[in-house]
């Protein structure tokens, strides 16, 4: 039995008698796990929240795929590999998550690690790691980042942002975040990926295809099309009343969805 903390440590147990096993510290060299951000909602620190995902034929011995959140003097977020067995690091991990994402008109929106949690558990699909983010609350600014990894070498694959413009303070203006209550994203077997979005920036006019014409989703169902370098949306649904629902902080749903 694994179990990960928000201290930032990861156990393995004997589920039959209870002994532990190993356990490993995901913290680098003079720091801590991150405070609240200002957030009651997982407090008083801030570790490994989101449910890894095990690749039993990874590695010599199979690989748990986990992301820690630490502060030492700068926050971090680090996607790390370890060897089901022992604990070690694989594949040259711990990898640090960063990112960009173009803004359509020119800007360019940068992944702060201190600014977002990983709740949604992790997705593995064909031979990838993908990761949802959210706000500490609703704490703007903050956007949909999914951030991927392939997860034999832990280099970042591909990168897409379900609400680049969504950086405001309001519920219908910010993010949309990526709750989904702790469960993670879906993937069909044809490497489609399904996920919800919290309130947040939704464009009413539409482009010739009827998506967003900004490419902001919020309060959606999504259907992620991954290209391998590249990630998309194929499909979405949202509400008639989505900016309403939005103004007033409510969401289309808390979570998303069966494994597939």
């Amino acid at each position: 039995m694994f179990v990960a903390s928000e201290n930032d440590t990861v156990y393995a147990f004997d589920a039959d008698g209870g002994a532990t096993l190993w356990q490993r510290s995901l913290l680098g060299a003079g720091e801590t796990p991150s405070d609240p951000r200002g957030c009651t909602q997982v407090q008083p620190t801030i570790g490994v929240t989101a449910t890894p995902v095990i690749d039993r034929g990874a590695g010599p011995n199979g690989a748990l795929f986990v992301v820690a959140m630490s502060n030492g003097g700068a926050y971090h977020q680090r996607l790390h590999a370890l060897d089901v067995t022992t604990g070690a690091e694989l594949f040259g991990g711990p990898a640090e998550i960063a990112a960009t994402f173009p803004v359509p008109g020119g800007a360019t929106r940068t992944f702060d690690p201190g600014q977002y949690a990983e709740r949604a558990a992790l997705l593995l699909t064909h031979g990838t790691i993908y990761t949802a983010w959210t706000s500490h609350c609703d704490n703007a600014p903050y956007t949909g980042w999914i951030i991927a990894y392939d997860e034999m070498i832990l280099a970042q694959t591909a990168v897409y942002n379900l609400a680049p413009n969504g950086t405001g303070t309001g519920f219908a203006s910010a993010g949309p975040a990526i709750w989904m209550s702790g469960g993670g994203p879906a993937a069909d077997a044809a490497g489609y990926i399904y996920l919800l979005t919290g309130n947040g920036a939704f464009e009413p006019t539409l482009n010739a295809q009827g998506f967003p014409l900004l490419g902001d989703y919020g309060n959606s169902f999504v259907k992620l099309g991954s290209g391998g370098t590249s990630i998309g949306v194929a499909d979405y649904f949202t509400m008639f009343n989505e900016v309403a629902e939005s103004q007033a902080d409510q969401d289309l749903g808390s979570g998303c969805c069966c494994r597939i």
